[in-house]
């Protein structure tokens, strides 16, 4: 275990880090209009996105400014889940409608 803040940051950049990912958001979208939501609330060409897969994505509001960054797995031809570390209320309720 590293001992202080030089030697953390060698042993990730090197080895391996470990992060705690519990505290983000998991949100599950399924259907057949899944896609063109998640076309429309984020930065990426999620057609390109084959099931088993996933990419890095912004979340952006109605006026097209940055919300959140997120990754974003194809689980199925028709269902993802989004991964975001956003307590906004707002990236939930851009994408509920």
């Amino acid at each position: 275990m590293p001992s202080d803040l030089a030697d953390e940051h060698e042993a990730i950049r090197t080895r391996a880090g470990l992060m705690d990912v519990s505290g983000l958001k998991k949100v599950h979208y399924v259907g057949p209009h899944a896609e063109s939501l998640l076309e429309y609330a984020t930065s990426r060409d999620i057609s390109k996105v084959y099931p088993g897969k996933s990419v890095y994505a912004t979340m952006l509001n109605e006026a097209g400014k940055f919300v959140d960054d997120c990754v974003i797995y194809r689980t199925g031809p028709n269902a993802f889940m989004v991964v975001h570390g956003s307590g906004s209320g707002h990236v939930l309720a851009l994408m509920e409608n």
